[in-house]
């Protein structure tokens, strides 16, 4: 029991840590989110203001998340300037609204809030693994140390994203009663709509007839609440609500992103590589085999009732669906179907003998801890 304590205390203590030293570092947290010096002149007047730490050129997407935050109704009409794409952000309101109110509507205090939102929603989704899997056997911890640790995990809490906090509501959807998940999977869509596909827990025939109808009705009531913000952005604004290249022809873009990290890799050094490491695009190339052993752990290997099971196979098919754009590298790969990652590292731990379980494990996720690295080096620093 103590060593159990000690180990879970140690996982909980490597973002805490990490936080404490970025609050150290300056304290309003602006370098957590990200922003970029292109898209700086075009910021809102309050983020410009507090005069924000410029971590790139570019930035990250949380710049964007965190601007909503300023307004969450979205109708102020230089929103849509700051935003890289109105349409493809605006459907994603819950996370800047809710650092809206912890903020209490101050924007240093709402920046300082949405940075720290997946902190918290770690700490949830930790607390739900643990009640979910018996934490008592090595396996185990290498489970939740493969979900907690992942690149899509790092770095949407690095970042300021939102699919740690998406996946999270996912999660817990699928650890309680049909009726109290609907709506998780609701603030799990109004986070980002991929998550979605986890009303496909429904699908699993239990009960009696009768309660097909019920599960119907709690499905219309998980879509609801979309449904109802799709029709508020319909009739407010007259913008593009899906983003460009966000999906393809299956396997197109896995196949793409395999020949170019490969190529990077073996001609490395290269220009447009030229401050990353040398293992870097190795990483890139390994965290599409990586994705694709999880993916596969699921097509090949059918279990019918189980929700877990059609949940991870659609974010299996969704991960061989993306687009040129979320195929771009590693890290937005790793996030844009974390669902995959959690759901492949805890149905692992069904398999019985241990030579199948660390074959998979490994391959399954070697190609995902780059992000780790880089959290200990910034530790460390």
């Amino acid at each position: 029991m103590a060593i159990r304590a000690l180990l879970l205390a140690g996982i909980a203590l490597v973002p805490l840590a990490y936080f404490f030293k970025q609050y150290a570092q300056r304290p309003d947290l602006t370098q957590v989110i990200q922003f970029g010096e292109i898209f700086q002149p075009r910021s809102l007047p309050e983020v410009k203001a507090l005069q924000p730490d410029i971590h790139s050129l570019g930035g990250y997407d949380g710049q964007f998340y965190a601007q909503m935050a300023i307004d969450p109704t979205l109708r102020r009409p230089d929103l849509f300037t700051a935003l890289d794409d109105p349409g493809g952000r605006m459907q994603r309101p819950l996370l800047p609204a809710l650092a809206h109110v912890l903020g209490g509507g101050r924007p240093a205090s709402i920046l300082r809030s949405y940075a720290l939102l997946n902190l918290a929603f770690f700490f949830v989704l930790l607390a739900a693994l643990v009640r979910s899997v018996p934490v008592a056997s090595p396996r185990s911890f290498l489970a939740l140390f493969a979900i907690l640790f992942t690149m899509g995990s790092l770095s949407s809490l690095e970042c300021a994203l939102t699919d740690l906090p998406a996946t999270t509501f996912g999660y817990l959807a699928l650890t309680c009663g049909e009726v109290a998940a609907s709506p998780l999977i609701a603030l799990g869509i109004l986070t980002k709509p991929t998550m979605g596909l986890f009303l496909l827990r429904y699908v699993v025939p239990r009960g009696a007839p009768e309660s097909r109808g019920r599960r119907a009705l709690l499905v219309g009531f998980a879509l609801l609440s979309f449904a109802l913000w799709q029709a508020y952005l319909l009739f407010n604004f007259p913008v593009r609500f899906l983003a460009e290249h966000q999906f393809g022809l299956p396997f197109q873009a896995w196949c793409d992103h395999l020949i170019f990290s490969f190529q990077e890799f073996v001609k490395h050094p290269h220009p447009k590589l030229h401050a990353l490491p040398w293992w870097s695009p190795g990483f890139e190339f390994l965290s599409a085999i990586s994705l694709a052993i999880q993916s596969g752990f699921f097509l090949l290997r059918p279990r019918w009732s189980q929700p877990n099971w059609w949940v991870g196979t659609a974010f299996a098919v969704l991960f061989f669906c993306l687009g040129q754009n979320p195929g771009g590298d590693e890290l937005t790969y790793a996030r844009s179907v974390l669902p995959l990652t959690v759901l492949f590292n805890i149905q692992l731990l069904e398999l019985r003998g241990s030579s199948w379980f660390f074959v998979l494990y490994l391959t399954g996720n070697v190609g995902l801890l780059e992000g780790l690295r880089e959290t200990f080096k910034f530790l460390g620093s």
